[in-house]
């Protein structure tokens, strides 16, 4: 476990130290979590079994940590027994039991009370009772100039907590739906963790290549431009801590479920091509929530559909982040009803840098409606762009335009545009 963890968490615990239960739980996405607690001991701390003995750290800035020791649980085996008990009583293969003392344990070399000497016999053991074992995982700490008195903040890394976020939308009309999205905790820890306040973290850790400065570890995620919003913090660029909340009770190797928004939102249904071939191909179905009302982290989403009053499934994808008042754009499915394709119609140089190409746009439409749709094109950044009158588009980037068509029942639209591009 990298040092960059800690330090990246352990602002997280000042910026949260205000709503402490009886611990703060920050878990990671990639199985691993940070524990933050207090305590009034001075001598040594009971952690968790599943703990990265690396990554303690004392959180007060007054006090002195000289070092640490870690203790790891012990557990009963045939060498513990050995280390209690000297002498014990031993059942041969023949059926003959002797009291014997123990004279080496690797080999096996046992002497009874007549002074016989055994070398690794067959048999089977028998103790007078359980050795006494340490059954619990402690830090053990060297502190310098401690007050007694005061309480101790420390925080550590632990593997096998990991989250992840599950939504269902159930669609009402072609505006409104039904959002039910939840947190799912998993735990594949073997301890019990009780009245913890939760925080999940979102984003990936960025591994630097051979040839970059080490300084450049960091957490990252794909959709670095989304701004936090309330109820979500943004603890430095590129990764979101959501809040869950109190958790009373997680159970070992348990996963429960907790409620991270559940109510109506503003949907818009939308067809859409994407860069069209000269070969027909069928629309994409395409869902946008317009201004969620809550931070949606990444995760799973299924779209439910009602027929005849029954909730069917249409679509199930993965959404990306979201922030609280954004909006989110799925594309769930295509439709063989709305076909279409680009045909190159002509290429020509028009000087010693400077091409011209001229395209058509052939929609064609089977359904007993007319539609809307979106045509998305992506042209060479140095484009000047010409489109055949009476066709709206919007040129988002330097590099992508999109068109608006409405294509009539039963029927198909063509239109053309032109670029000139240098090279």
């Amino acid at each position: 476990m990298k040092v960059f963890f800690i330090s990246s968490f352990i602002a997280l615990f000042f910026l949260f130290s205000s709503v402490l239960f009886s611990c703060v739980l920050i878990v990671y996405e990639d199985s691993h979590a940070l524990l933050i607690d207090s305590t009034t001991d001075h001598g040594k701390i009971e952690v968790l079994r599943e703990i990265l003995p690396n990554t303690f750290c004392i959180l007060n800035e007054d006090v002195n940590l000289i070092g640490y020791s870690f203790h790891k649980s012990e557990e009963y085996s045939l060498e513990s027994f050995y280390t209690n008990f000297k002498e014990f009583f031993f059942q041969f293969k023949t059926g003959e039991r002797k009291k014997v003392k123990l004279i080496s344990e690797k080999p096996l070399i046992l002497e009874d009370e007549e002074g016989m000497v055994y070398f690794q016999p067959e048999g089977t053991p028998i103790f007078p009772g359980k050795p006494s074992i340490d059954e619990k995982n402690y830090i053990i700490l060297n502190l310098k100039n401690s007050n007694e008195s005061r309480s101790l903040k420390y925080c550590y890394m632990i593997k096998g907590l990991s989250w992840s976020s599950e939504n269902d939308l159930y669609m009402l009309n072609n505006e409104t739906a039904m959002l039910f999205s939840k947190f799912i905790l998993k735990s594949s820890i073997s301890e019990e963790l009780k009245d913890v306040d939760l925080y999940l973290l979102s984003g990936n850790v960025r591994v630097p290549e051979k040839h970059e400065m080490r300084m450049m570890y960091k957490f990252v995620d794909a959709e670095e431009k989304e701004k936090g919003g309330p109820g979500v913090s943004e603890i430095g660029k590129g990764y979101n801590l959501y809040h869950a909340g109190k958790v009373e009770i997680l159970k070992p190797h348990d996963e429960i479920f907790i409620s991270n928004f559940s109510g109506k939102v503003n949907v818009r249904r939308k067809f859409i091509f994407h860069n069209l071939s000269s070969d027909f191909s069928n629309v994409f179905l395409t869902l946008q929530l317009i201004k969620l009302p809550f931070n949606l982290p990444k995760g799973n989403l299924r779209i439910f559909e009602f027929k005849e009053g029954l909730p069917v499934l249409i679509g199930w994808v993965e959404n990306d982040r979201v922030s609280k008042g954004g909006d989110l754009e799925l594309i769930y499915g295509r439709s063989e009803k709305l076909v279409g394709r680009k045909v190159i119609l002509s290429e020509e140089r028009i000087s010693k840098k400077l091409r011209r190409r001229r395209m058509e746009i052939e929609l064609k439409n089977y359904k007993e409606e007319a539609v809307k749709v979106e045509v998305v094109e992506w042209i060479p950044t140095t484009s000047k762009l010409h489109v055949e009158d009476g066709i709206k588009y919007e040129r988002r980037s330097s590099t992508e335009v999109v068109f608006h068509v409405e294509i009539p029942a039963n029927g198909e639209r063509k239109f053309e545009y032109e670029i000139e591009y240098s090279y």
